[in-house]
């Protein structure tokens, strides 16, 4: 408002339009050490924008180069991380956006047997602690979440230990028949003497050795 008597003051007044958001987004699920690119589309490279973490011990975000559109999202500890992007036209005018990420620990590598006979277990384990046991095909073998693994038919799986998203191991288990040897002694069974011979006739389906 102008006081009483005095000249009014024309000015001019320019609105920036809200500068656009085109973000490559990245897996919102990465492993630490790992890290992915996050490619930035901005109409306004001369003001450019600012990235932050809401925890640095958990994810952090850098430019490739400097000036450069394309930055560098690093999982640096277990957890997850809020990350947010303000675009900048002038001092005061910008655009956000906000992206959460869940860094995983990477597990170690499972130790185990590789094979099993129907109906038997064996059990899995794995140095980090805290992740999900599954098979390929729980038709042939079944893990529970301990680890420990039951043969249901022959064939062959994968076992996978997931720490969540691709923080994961793998390793090929082998389930094979339980042998039953249908044998017939000939001569007929009766107190072996020594001296004797015997000739044992299996199944000729069956593979396997005495011992």
């Amino acid at each position: 408002s102008n006081m009483r008597g005095a000249e009014p003051h024309m000015f001019d007044l320019t609105v920036l339009a809200m500068p656009p958001l085109d973000i490559t987004i990245p897996p919102t699920d990465i492993c630490v050490g790992s890290d992915t690119t996050l490619v930035l589309v901005s109409p306004y490279p001369a003001w450019g924008g600012i990235w932050s973490s809401s925890d640095s011990a958990v994810a952090i975000v850098s430019p490739d180069l400097p000036d450069s559109m394309r930055y560098t999202l690093a999982g640096i500890g277990a957890g997850t991380a809020t990350l947010t992007y303000k675009d900048y036209v002038a001092a005061g005018c910008y655009d956000s956006g906000i992206y959460r990420v869940n860094v995983h620990p990477v597990p170690d590598s499972i130790t185990g047997d590789t094979a099993v006979c129907v109906g038997s277990t064996i059990t899995f384990s794995d140095g980090v602690t805290g992740g999900t046991w599954t098979t390929s095909d729980p038709s042939i073998a079944h893990i529970d979440t301990r680890g420990i693994l039951t043969g249901v038919s022959p064939g062959t799986v994968t076992v996978t230990y997931s720490m969540g998203g691709p923080c994961f191991v793998t390793r090929t288990v082998i389930v094979s028949p339980v042998p039953h040897p249908a044998f017939v002694p000939n001569p007929p069974l009766r107190p072996l003497c020594i001296g004797d011979v015997w000739l044992l006739i299996f199944d000729p389906g069956l593979t396997g050795a005495f011992t």
